[in-house]
């Protein structure tokens, strides 16, 4: 997979080196089933056409950018990276998002960034938005781009009658409920922890309390149950090293669900 960064700078360079491809489009963090749905889609197009599977995405999260505000992210860029490529993505391209990309029309975003990197189909969830102040809204692709890019709006995946997104996920992370997130995403959720300085950037733990968790180290996997503290260090970690170490969770003990339920 290749991995393309983009700002304002080197926009123009980027344009002038793209291929023709398919692209699916959104912020993708947690890349749950929703997200799966659409590159799947995007996928199915790309092999129909034999054009490359493309997908775009941004960073920072916008929330963080236009607010100011803290985001409890569900999985690093790295970490997207590797999951993007298990689906079988050809390119990624990732906008640095700021203030000034926000403020584009929603004309010149599907101009400079789906015609002028040579996108042919453009996949997203139905509720997909683009442009300044969202103003942009899918359906509007295939028209400024004069037809030149075919719109496929991909369908609402819900569980439990409710719409499978990642603001979702992370109410359920914050509530404790990790093994809900296997159910949204297909996996278990998994962090990255350093044993000295807790948990590495862009993960976000779940909710203080006991887990049974899975830890993988350079050498060993083994079952454990852990202690989430706050939002930053984990109790129960008895490792003798100085290594970072993958952590899974599959629920929450049977003890605390107690605490969770009440």
């Amino acid at each position: 997979m290749k991995v393309i960064l983009i700002d304002a700078e080197n926009l123009e360079a980027v344009q002038q080196k793209s291929e023709q491809s398919v692209m699916a489009l959104g912020f993708f963090d947690g890349l749950h089933k929703g997200h799966q749905t659409v590159i799947q889609i995007a996928k199915r197009h790309a092999s129909i056409k034999q054009l490359p599977l493309a997908v775009m995405s941004f960073f920072p999260h916008p929330k963080t950018v236009l607010t100011n505000s803290y985001v409890d992210y569900l999985m690093p860029l790295e970490e997207k990276k590797h999951q993007l490529m298990k689906l079988g993505v050809d390119l990624f391209y990732i906008v640095h998002f700021t203030k000034e990309f926000a403020s584009l029309a929603p004309q010149t975003f599907v101009e400079q960034y789906l015609m002028k990197l040579g996108v042919k189909i453009a996949v997203a969830g139905f509720d997909y938005k683009y442009g300044y102040k969202g103003a942009g809204q899918v359906h509007m692709i295939a028209e400024q781009s004069q037809q030149q890019i075919q719109v496929v709006v991909a369908p609402k995946v819900e569980m439990a009658g409710e719409k499978i997104s990642s603001t979702l996920c992370r109410r359920l992370l914050k509530a404790g409920h990790v093994e809900k997130i296997d159910a949204l995403c297909g996996r278990p959720y998994t962090i990255q922890y350093d044993l000295q300085n807790g948990i590495e950037p862009y993960f976000t733990l779940p909710k203080r309390g006991h887990y049974n968790v899975e830890i993988h180290t350079t050498q060993h996997i083994y079952s454990s149950v852990i202690e989430v503290m706050d939002e930053q260090f984990i109790k129960g970690l008895d490792i003798q090293s100085n290594d970072k170490v993958k952590i899974v969770f599959y629920e929450a003990d049977p003890h605390y669900m107690k605490e969770l339920v009440n």
